[in-house]
């Protein structure tokens, strides 16, 4: 947890720098970027969109303010969000390339909090909606309760990620279910937005 805390702390006081890069192929080589960062996607550079916390979009230089508060070994090479998302990251530590992807669900996790509490949340292009929980339809989030063996109860997905109403709709146990797969969702969700961004 107080790593966790410094990585988000890092990510919240890192200042959003653009910086330019190039699109390179996907070699899984020290030294060589698999990637660009991601400079726009959506309504990411609306005015009032919190995107502090959107790891697919930091720049090497984000990455790397951040990555410093949590690494056991030597910072990457190369680095950035989009590669950080899709585990193309040439770790120099193993131990590093082993913590990633708990480090991961967590930082993607807290930009869904971020968002399903937005006044002017993030809204991603259509074709990376499918595990964007907090713009849900009621079919849609039922239809994602049933991939989880739940019943359908008729809220939104926003709604579901509402502890009182997540809790009252499915009672404790189930709510807690539900609770526990956001963070895998928001991985499926942010890697979708990397996807579609290439």
């Amino acid at each position: 947890i107080d790593i966790m805390k410094k990585i988000i702390a890092a990510a919240e006081k890192s200042s959003e720098k653009s910086s330019e890069k190039s699109p390179a192929e996907k070699p899984a080589e020290a030294g060589k970027l698999t990637r660009p960062a991601i400079k726009k996607i959506g309504n990411s550079d609306a005015e009032g969109v919190d995107m502090e916390r959107a790891i697919f979009m930091w720049d090497e230089e984000k990455s790397k303010e951040c990555l410093k508060e949590i690494l056991e070994g030597e910072m990457p090479e190369v680095v950035n969000g989009a590669m950080l998302v899709m585990e193309e990251v040439v770790w120099p530590d193993p131990r590093d390339a082993k913590n990633w992807p708990e480090f991961l669900r967590q930082v993607a996790g807290k930009f869904l909090d971020d968002q399903v509490n937005a006044d002017e949340p993030f809204v991603p292009p259509e074709n990376a909606r499918e595990h964007c929980l907090y713009l849900m339809n009621p079919t849609q989030a039922d239809a994602y309760l049933e991939k989880l063996g739940l019943k359908k109860v008729g809220k939104t997905g926003k709604q579901l990620m509402q502890d009182d109403e997540r809790n009252e709709a499915l009672g404790m146990d189930d709510g807690d279910k539900v609770y526990e797969s956001f963070p895998d969702t928001a991985v499926l969700f942010i890697k979708d937005l990397v996807k579609k961004a290439a």
